[in-house]
């Protein structure tokens, strides 16, 4: 998963200080959390292609580094018989 930094000012240093991640949001298809480690990419390859995305998608923002997090755990977080239960 790639997040894009235009604004991370205390969550970068957080993740410079703890590479381990952990992210939960509800959607269409119910909650879930992932988690993992995420490498942070400030002028390579990854960052580049960041950069080129986001100036298609959306030109004004400035993009500060690249997020990569490599994804190690998935768990469903929503009203479910098996709430908090491990799908990945």
């Amino acid at each position: 998963m790639l997040i894009s930094d235009q604004y991370f000012n205390k969550t970068l240093q957080n993740m410079k200080e703890n590479p381990q991640i952990a992210l939960s949001w509800w959607g269409a298809r119910g909650g879930f959390q992932i988690k993992g480690t995420v490498t942070i990419h400030t002028n390579e390859e990854v960052f580049g292609q960041n950069v080129a995305w986001m100036k298609e998608r959306w030109p004004k923002f400035v993009l500060k580094s690249a997020v990569l997090v490599t994804i190690t755990d998935v768990y469903i977080v929503k009203p479910d018989p098996e709430p908090g239960k491990k799908i990945l």
